[in-house]
């Protein structure tokens, strides 16, 4: 596993740095813990370390938000949901992915029920209407807006006590 991740993060620092050469500037990729707050997003390259990352518990104390990155285009999570949670009915005015690292439940998209599970990955358009039932375990999904705007209404969520 520690091999996967290793892999992982060399991908991403070759990506980053392919993609700054081929922008035509040079990019820093730093460690910030300052860039990994909930609100943090700018143009410029960091890695964040999941220990050191913004949490918001929704109001239902049923969901959980930790914020992994987000700029100008995208905004990535990680959600947890609660054992039987569900997510109302709403609609995001981004494109919206889920991929399921564990647990599952049903996603519905304009009313056409989904199964989740671990290693599947959902697409909702943006406007698409959705809502979520989770099934008798806790999920843990990755969560990818692309444009940070829907993520906004996790301000509103509140910091677990530490």
């Amino acid at each position: 596993m520690r091999t996967l991740r290793w892999a992982g993060l060399a991908a991403l620092t070759l990506t980053l740095a392919t993609v700054a050469f081929a922008q035509g500037r040079r990019m820093a990729l730093t460690h910030d813990p300052a860039r990994c707050q909930f609100d943090a997003q700018g143009a410029s390259a960091s890695i964040c370390d999941l220990r050191e990352t913004a949490q918001r518990r929704a109001p239902s104390g049923k969901a959980e938000v930790r914020f992994l990155a987000q700029g100008e285009e995208a905004f990535v999570a990680e959600l947890r949901l609660a054992p039987r949670a569900t997510v109302p009915e709403h609609r995001d005015p981004t494109e919206e992915y889920i991929h399921v690292l564990s647990g599952g439940g049903i996603l519905y998209v304009e009313d056409v029920a989904f199964r989740l599970g671990p290693g599947r990955t959902a697409f909702m358009p943006a406007g698409a209407k959705v809502r979520y039932e989770n099934g008798a375990e806790e999920t843990v999904a990755l969560q990818i807006f692309a444009g940070p705007g829907p993520a906004k209404k996790y301000g509103a969520w509140a910091a677990p006590a530490k």
